[in-house]
């Protein structure tokens, strides 16, 4: 009965998700009829048959790169996700357009054929030249130095740096080449530890063993750990905590270890609901830590988790740290706005309250259109005080 409710649920968010893309794509034909003037039938079918099929090419992309990796099924979904962030910005574009001609009506200003349409293919120029600026931005990931004092880290710890790598998305659209580049950045660096929160793979099958060889090449004095995001879970766990057993990186998975003294525990990714007064009780910090096998209060602790959810009062259990990841700070701007108004102060970056700190990383690489604009792709290097 639970598994026929869940796939209700997943039939219900991927039909409203089918009708989302239908509706923003026909408005998408809308205004390109009006501002082209586009009045031969044939002209409009033409162009409304592309639309409709581009607003589930990428649905349906996913689901044949799911089920068979190779050339064709990589190509369509990249293609697919790449249509995808350039519709994103027709249709911020469109929507524009149209309130500036509403606003230039009611001041008594009417736009003739010629301005409609050379506004119109202006605005498609933009949206190509944005999404072409975030793919090379997508595909640089900056170095983010931050310092993070705990009050009772031992001696042998002060000053030195753990390295933070975050929703990776290993697939098709980030594969081994640009790992092999996280890879050697990271092992220019004087680190100490690699600690990896989450959304590993993208959630699309395929030679995933291949996709994470480089991690074995990174060079680190007290180990790898990992943790599980979403998109693990979408892969299928056992699957993804398969091919990460296979490589020398130590999985997390609700348990903590102590380290010259520092403890690191890991909790694995858990559903996400909208926070409310009835999930979030007093004590919602000390019970996120009841599973959490071999851990020892009072120890200086680093927390590992995907989501930046639940962590209000995870200082009053004597974490110090907290690595969380999953929001990319939107990936498209405005987006980012909305990652704020769910996650608020935690959504990206440092947040730092007495001897608690939590930091949200942008993360390395992307999920659906590989482009990112109004942020930056990171490897995080925090140096504990």
């Amino acid at each position: 009965m639970v598994l026929s409710v869940n796939i209700l649920k997943i039939l219900l968010l991927a039909a409203l998700v089918v009708v989302l893309l239908f509706g923003g794509h026909y408005f998408l034909f809308y205004s390109a009829v009006s501002f082209l003037g586009l009045t031969k039938p044939v002209s409009q079918a033409v162009l409304l048959g592309i639309l409709a099929f581009l607003s589930v090419g990428f649905i349906l992309a996913s689901i044949l790169a799911h089920q068979r990796e190779g050339l064709i099924t990589r190509s369509l979904y990249v293609f697919f996700a790449s249509w995808l962030g350039i519709y994103y910005y027709l249709f911020i574009g469109s929507a524009c357009l149209w309130l500036i001609k509403l606003l230039g009506r009611a001041a008594g200003f009417n736009w003739s054929a010629k301005l409609s349409s050379n506004a119109f293919m202006a605005m498609v120029w933009l949206a190509v030249l944005l999404f072409a600026i975030g793919v090379v931005n997508a595909f640089s990931p900056r170095l983010k130095k931050i310092t993070v004092k705990i009050s009772n880290l031992p001696a042998v710890w002060r000053g030195k740096t753990i390295i933070q790598l975050s929703d990776i998305h290993l697939g098709h659209v980030h594969r081994s080449g640009f790992l092999e580049r996280v890879v050697k950045r990271v092992n220019r660096l004087d680190h100490e530890l690699v600690l990896i929160t989450g959304d590993l793979f993208d959630g699309l099958d395929g030679s995933l063993e291949e996709f994470v060889k480089p991690l074995n090449d990174l060079k680190t004095l007290q180990g790898i750990f990992f943790v599980s995001g979403n998109h693990e879970v979408y892969l299928g766990l056992q699957r993804s905590l398969k091919v990460v057993k296979e490589t020398k990186i130590k999985i997390l998975d609700n348990q903590a270890v102590v380290i010259n003294g520092l403890q690191l525990a890991g909790l694995p990714y858990e559903e996400f609901k909208l926070p409310t007064k009835k999930s979030r009780p007093a004590g919602a910090g000390e019970d996120i830590l009841d599973s959490l096998v071999n851990f020892q209060p009072g120890l200086p602790t680093v927390l590992l988790k995907h989501l930046p959810t639940k962590l209000k009062n995870l200082g009053r259990t004597g974490v110090n740290l907290v690595l969380c990841g999953h929001t990319h700070v939107g990936q498209l701007w405005p987006l980012g706005l909305i990652t704020y108004l769910v996650f608020r102060s935690y959504h990206f970056g440092l947040t730092v309250k007495d001897n608690f700190t939590v930091y949200t990383s942008s993360g390395v690489g992307t999920w659906g259109p590989p482009s990112r604009l109004g942020n930056r792709p990171e490897i995080v290097a925090i140096t504990l005080q």
